[in-house]
């Protein structure tokens, strides 16, 4: 109770299809009632009495991006929009967000659409920057730091890892993101969480 969880989600339907090319993704999205999903949200941090430390920002991430100061994050957890550019562009500018040995959780690292590694270049630009901690299903863990020492030379050798443990985002979902991040959260007590693709 001495930190705060920040949730940046546009829960716009538009901005869901962005970039996405797999039709029955796109049907999916395309009719989902996002406001409801919003709404039972806000319910549920209301029957939880989490509204002094769950706060939801209604936008795209890059429109909420300059509410952060450099610095300034312990836990990042990338839930968003899967598609390379935007996927990329969440990359780009919310990494100079988390401070220096902080937590960064990708969701969904596998994800492909088009025959194409949509993530791959997300995750590419991070390892720049991070060290590989471990990889669970369908996310990855990193952990910001000024000497990446990732234990695969690329983001191709995670993915290939991951893989391997015969993970299928269209089967899986997004399951063990909801135990990853608490369990980090319990070990290492941020002070600033930021969670964006907040959709559950």
């Amino acid at each position: 109770k001495h930190g705060l969880i920040f949730g940046i989600d546009a829960w716009d339907n538009e901005a869901a299809l962005d970039g996405m090319i797999d039709e029955a993704n796109r049907a999916w999205w395309g009719k989902l009632n996002l406001k409801s999903v919003h709404d039972n949200l806000l319910l549920h941090i209301k029957q939880q009495n989490l509204g002094d430390f769950c706060k939801l920002i209604k936008a795209k991430s890059e429109d909420a991006v300059t509410r952060f100061l450099d610095n300034s994050i312990d836990l990042l957890h990338i839930d968003g929009n899967h598609a390379e550019h935007v996927s990329f562009n969440d990359a780009l500018i919310y990494l100079p967000k988390v401070k220096n040995e902080g937590y960064i959780v990708v969701t969904d690292f596998l994800w492909q659409e088009g025959g194409k590694d949509q993530t791959k270049k997300a995750l590419a630009y991070l390892l720049e920057h991070c060290e590989y901690i471990d990889v669970v299903k369908n996310c990855v863990i990193l952990r910001k730091t000024d000497r990446p020492k990732a234990h695969y030379d690329n983001p191709h050798d995670i993915m290939q890892y991951g893989k391997r443990l015969d993970f299928h985002p269209a089967i899986e979902g997004d399951c063990d993101a909801a135990r990853i991040v608490p369990t980090l959260v319990n070990k290492y007590p941020p002070k600033s969480v930021l969670d964006f693709g907040c959709n559950s």
